[in-house]
C-alpha cells in the first residue's frame, strides 16, 4: 500500500498519507488483494496511478454486432498490472485489432476511457477469465508454460473495409497465430515444419501427431497446440 499511495496523482496524498498508512497497517494480515482494493476505493481511482494514457475514441465504424474486442464491447472489472503495481476492479476491454488495453475511469466529473500506456502494463486478466502477459511490447495468452518453455496464443483480429449506401463501414475478422517463447524468444508454429525445426529429435512425434489429430486440429488450434506441446514437454 505505501508503494502505491506514492503513485497517486494528486497532492492530497500528502495530506491522507499518515491517516491511511497507519490504518492499511491495522489491516496487513488480510489478504493484499482486498487491502488493495479497500484502498483503491478511499483514494478513488481518479486518483492513482493507472489514470494515465490518451483518451480513447471511436474511429471505426462497423455493423452492428461485429466488433475489434476480445470476448466484446463491453467493459469488464479486471485486474491489471501497471507500473509494478497491481490495481483490481478495473473496468476494461481489449483492443484486439490495435493490441491496445482500454480502461474505464470513474470521476467526479463523470467516466472517461483511457487507452493504457502498453509501456507500463505488464499482465491483465480480462474478466477473471484470460489472462494475457506482454512478450516484447505486445500481449500474449499464455495457454501453457514449462521453466523453459511458453506456448502462446495472439489474439487479433483483421479489418477489412465495405461501403454501404456511401458509408465505410469496418468489418473485424478474427486472425489468430500461436508462438512458443523459447531461449527468449518468440518462434511461430503455424506450420509442422516449425516443429521440426524448434524439437528435430521429436520429428517423429510431431509427425503422428498431427497425423492422429487431424480433427482436433480443425476444431481448435489452442487445444490442438496445447496438446501437441505437452506430449512433446513432458
Amino acid at each position: 500500500i505505501y508503494a502505491r499511495l506514492t503513485k497517486v496523482n494528486n497532492p492530497m496524498k500528502k495530506i491522507l498519507f499518515c491517516f491511511l498508512f497507519f490504518y492499511a497497517f491495522n489491516i496487513i494480515s488480510q489478504e493484499n488483494k482486498n487491502a488493495l482494493t479497500w484502498f483503491d476505493n478511499i483514494i478513488k481511482q481518479e486518483n492513482l496511478d493507472i489514470n494515465s494514457g490518451v483518451k480513447y475514441s471511436e474511429k471505426y465504424r462497423s455493423p452492428k454486432g461485429n466488433h475489434r474486442f476480445l470476448l466484446d464491447e463491453e467493459f469488464y472489472n479486471s485486474s491489471v498490472t501497471y507500473n509494478n503495481q497491481v490495481y483490481y476492479n478495473i473496468p476494461i476491454k481489449y483492443d484486439i485489432h490495435e493490441d491496445v488495453l482500454i480502461a474505464k475511469i470513474n470521476s467526479n466529473a463523470g467516466n472517461r476511457s483511457l487507452i493504457l500506456t502498453t509501456e507500463k502494463i505488464t499482465s491483465f486478466t480480462l474478466n477473471n477469465e484470460i489472462s494475457l502477459y506482454k512478450y516484447n511490447k505486445a500481449f500474449y495468452e499464455r495457454l501453457y508454460q514449462t521453466n523453459e518453455v511458453h506456448l502462446l496464443k495472439k489474439h487479433h483480429k483483421r479489418r477489412t473495409e465495405t461501403v454501404v449506401r456511401n458509408i465505410v463501414l469496418s468489418k473485424f475478422k478474427q486472425n489468430d497465430s500461436f508462438f512458443l517463447f523459447i531461449d527468449n524468444k518468440l518462434q511461430s508454429i503455424s506450420k509442422r515444419s516449425d516443429w521440426y525445426n524448434l524439437f528435430p529429435e521429436d520429428k517423429k512425434l510431431i509427425k503422428d501427431f498431427y497425423r492422429q489429430e487431424k480433427k482436433l486440429l480443425k476444431r481448435s488450434k489452442t487445444d490442438f497446440y496445447r496438446n501437441l506441446t505437452r506430449q512433446i514437454l513432458r
